[in-house]
């Protein structure tokens, strides 16, 4: 039979490059790895007087409910915020980079209950913590913490001192570097560029200090504002396009107008000058003459029209 160890898988740069993120979904759908898991749980807590267990969201309600089950115990979900109905109580802490927060609810845990906490993994065990707070806060006791995996090299460990813990499988240090080395070694294969691998060595690295997360903290309040400011910024253009819209709609309409106005002036003219022209046309030529003074004359009152006789002489008019 295969050894639990064996049915976890290790995924490179997951969520973000240079994590390994280590995958219990490999262990859930096999039915051997997942009886395995179960049962391995559940001899943690053999001998152990308790009332509740309590799980995480969202993989410590997979091995929590089926230990509680087979205990017939209690199960209590621990959940992010805003997920539970009823009055709760919340507990906030620190991620690696940002903060998070989990709430129960309040009357989940009775004053005197002994509580077991069972969750998937402990890495840094800020969860763990938390939720540790708030069954205390409730009137709880917490008598033992069981995890299917333990990331030894992250400390989670030592955030829990004075408590019982316990894992079923513990992934130190070499466990990462042989995983690391034996993909490496596999993508050297497959590529085939013809580099063997010597060695690789790689460093405990310490916890972000509070200046380092403050400063993580700093840069995602910076992008939220930045997004907020980029939001209201096409909000904004988009409530000023309507009324610029509206805007150059009424001074075309105004436009339109106003060179209505001026065709209909210039066809008025047009009809006027034509009938006057069909009315000159029926006086003799003399007539034609004078009309025609007249008319510049009250066109043009300032203009002089001068007309040279046969006899060489001339009129001014």
């Amino acid at each position: 039979m295969k050894k639990l160890e064996e049915y976890v898988r290790s995924i490179p740069d997951f969520p973000e490059k240079g994590i390994i993120f280590r995958d219990v979904t490999s262990v859930l759908q096999d039915p051997d790895g997942l009886a395995l898991a179960i049962d391995s749980m559940k001899e943690k807590v053999e001998g152990v007087d308790f009332d509740v267990v309590a799980g995480t969201e969202s993989r410590g309600f997979i091995f929590g409910v089926p230990i509680a089950y087979a205990l017939h115990k209690a199960f209590v979900p621990v959940r992010k915020k805003g997920k539970l109905p009823c009055e709760t109580i919340s507990q906030t802490y620190d991620l690696e980079y940002g903060s998070a927060t989990i709430e129960m609810h309040k009357d989940s845990i009775k004053p005197g209950d002994r509580v077991v906490l069972i969750d998937d993994l402990i890495a840094t065990g800020g969860t763990i913590e938390a939720s540790v707070k708030m069954i205390e806060a409730l009137g709880g006791k917490v008598v033992k913490i069981v995890f299917l995996m333990e990331l030894a090299g992250l400390k989670g460990r030592e955030r829990l001192k004075g408590y019982d813990v316990d894992s079923v499988i513990t992934t130190g240090k070499s466990e990462i570097q042989a995983s690391i080395k034996e993909k490496i070694i596999s993508r050297l294969d497959t590529e085939d560029i013809g580099i063997q691998l010597v060695n690789i060595t790689i460093q405990d690295a310490e916890p972000p200090t509070t200046e380092v997360i403050n400063a993580f903290k700093n840069v995602e309040n910076a992008k939220q504002g930045k997004e907020t400011s980029i939001n209201k910024a096409n909000q904004k253009r988009n409530e000023d396009i309507p009324a610029a819209r509206a805007s150059v709609d009424e001074t075309l309409k105004t436009a339109q107008a106003q060179a209505e106005e001026r065709i209909n002036e210039a066809k008025g003219q047009t009809a006027r000058l034509n009938e006057l022209y069909n009315e000159y046309q029926k006086y003799p030529l003399i007539t034609k003459q004078r009309m025609f003074y007249e008319t510049m004359e009250e066109i043009l009152p300032d203009m002089k029209v001068i007309i040279e006789k046969s006899d060489g002489t001339t009129q001014t008019m």
